[in-house]
């Protein structure tokens, strides 16, 4: 079986985000499977802000035969791959609590709002600010 999944958000203007990469599985992986989409789900909602999901959709495709031992090791050990970026609005961001990590920092400063002190830093990768 060929399968590929995707999450649907809430929020219609979140629209779809995968969850991993289109994979082939056997169907006696189907437990392998359900692990790696567990793991994968953690990891998107361990990202930096939780979004509710309304829908988790599933494309495949059924094929004869089993496929190549090599596949199954794509859906072990996600432990070992750790992500060190999150995907936001088109732009790649570090997952950090370093500001440095960003890019370049152009000015940092403290802001008060109401009645609460934020450190607010400006910071520029390449156009972008």
């Amino acid at each position: 079986m060929i399968i590929y999944s995707k999450v649907q958000f809430t929020k219609d203007e979140l629209g779809y985000r995968t969850l991993g990469h289109l994979r082939k599985v056997n169907y006696t992986d189907i437990d392998l499977f359900i692990d790696y989409l567990s793991q994968k789900l953690t990891i998107l909602s361990d990202s930096y802000i939780t979004h509710p999901i309304s829908n988790i959709i599933f494309s495949y495709i059924i094929k004869e035969g089993l496929c190549n031992n090599s596949y199954r090791v794509l859906l072990k050990n996600l432990d070992n791959k750790i992500s060190t970026s999150h995907s936001f609005n088109n732009m790649n961001l570090s997952i950090s609590m370093n500001p440095g990590d960003y890019n370049n920092i152009q000015a940092a400063e403290y802001v008060e709002v109401d009645g609460i002190t934020y450190h607010r830093y400006i910071i520029s990768k390449g156009s972008k600010i």
